[in-house]
């Protein structure tokens, strides 16, 4: 696995201050990414992946070769809130 870069880093970074200005502590990431395939039109998606990196889902849910009658989705799941980022099906 490679290291991030400053900017990847930052994206998945949330930092909280600290009453004391000279700490700065990370708090743990929240935001949850599922790669999920399911089969046919009325079909019901079986998670497939799940991760904290949004680049590694992003990887993953592109380097899935669906056939025909197969589909996928990207979710960001934050909480309470699910958002669809990408959908494919064939």
């Amino acid at each position: 696995m490679r290291k991030p870069t400053l900017k990847e880093w930052m994206a998945n970074a949330q930092l909280d201050f600290h009453p004391n200005p000279n700490i700065t502590m990370l708090s743990p990431i929240q935001t949850l990414w599922c790669v999920q395939v399911g089969r046919y039109s009325k079909g019901a998606y079986k998670p497939r992946y799940s991760m904290h990196n949004a680049a590694q889902a992003m990887r993953y849910y592109h380097c899935i070769n669906i056939g025909n009658g197969y589909k996928k989705r990207l979710l960001r799941v934050d909480g309470a809130k699910t958002l669809v980022v990408a959908k494919q099906a064939s």
